[in-house]
């Protein structure tokens, strides 16, 4: 994905990471901050509750 990565921060819980978030400095592609199957820390902003 261009714009940012899926994480999984519970079993079967998944959020967004835009890229502009990945680092301190200017990302320009997301493979070169983070791969698949890599750990990361993440800090919750913003929640989004689907209702039903």
């Amino acid at each position: 994905m261009t714009f940012g990565a899926f994480v999984e921060f519970a079993p079967g819980r998944e959020g967004f990471v835009h890229i502009s978030e990945l680092e301190w400095h200017r990302v320009e592609k997301v493979e070169d901050v983070v791969k698949t199957g890599d750990p990361v820390r993440i800090k919750f902003i913003k929640v989004m509750i689907k209702v039903a």
